[in-house]
């Protein structure tokens, strides 16, 4: 996440909720944890860029885009939509 600028982690807090807790190990396995996380958050956020970009192709103008579709892609909804649609 350090190369990164720019990060909406709003959208993701309750994703973020429910792995996020104090740990009692060590800091270097707490650390090596946390980065885990970090990286399948950044390819999460990669997944619904890709869908709200879809969305906006066909018409969908939103500032909670990135809400709905972090929200929504934890459980895969929105990344099954057909493109014919």
């Amino acid at each position: 996440m350090r190369n990164r600028r720019v990060f909406a982690g709003g959208a993701y807090s309750s994703f973020l909720k429910k792995v996020d807790r104090f740990s009692e190990r060590a800091l270097a396995a707490s650390l090596r944890e946390r980065e885990g996380y970090a990286s399948r958050l950044l390819e999460i956020d990669a997944r619904t860029k890709k869908i709200i970009e879809t969305l906006q192709k066909r018409g969908f103008k939103s500032p909670y885009l990135r809400q709905l579709c972090g929200g929504a892609n934890q459980s895969g909804t929105l990344s099954q939509i057909p493109e014919g649609r």
